[in-house]
């Protein structure tokens, strides 16, 4: 019966989303959308609490999750014609230092 609630439902769907997140990250993963890629793979990590307090954190994540991604994905089609010292969303509190940026 517990893994039927609507709460452990969309928690396998988290799982198949991220999933599928990664791969299109990895499919097209360069040197200019990297730090967006390392942010992308970390919004997970911001998914807390339990009912009510996990809902909010769930829209939350992915409403962050949608402004990088389309960033993302806009980078990837520029390929390396971008600004490296810009971000168009504010990754600050999810930066990591995996990626170099621009020619730096």
């Amino acid at each position: 019966m517990f893994g039927y609630s609507a709460e452990r439902r969309i928690e396998r769907q988290l799982i198949s989303d991220y999933e599928a997140l990664i791969a299109e990250l990895a499919a097209a993963l360069t040197s200019a959308n990297c730090a967006l890629a390392v942010a992308l793979a970390g919004i997970p990590d911001q998914i807390r609490g339990f009912g009510p307090v996990k809902l909010q954190s769930i829209a939350a994540a992915k409403a962050m999750e949608s402004k990088i991604l389309s960033d993302f994905r806009n980078r990837a089609s520029m390929g390396n014609q971008h600004d490296g010292d810009r971000d168009i969303v504010d990754l600050s509190p999810l930066r990591l230092s995996y990626c170099a940026r621009g020619s730096r």
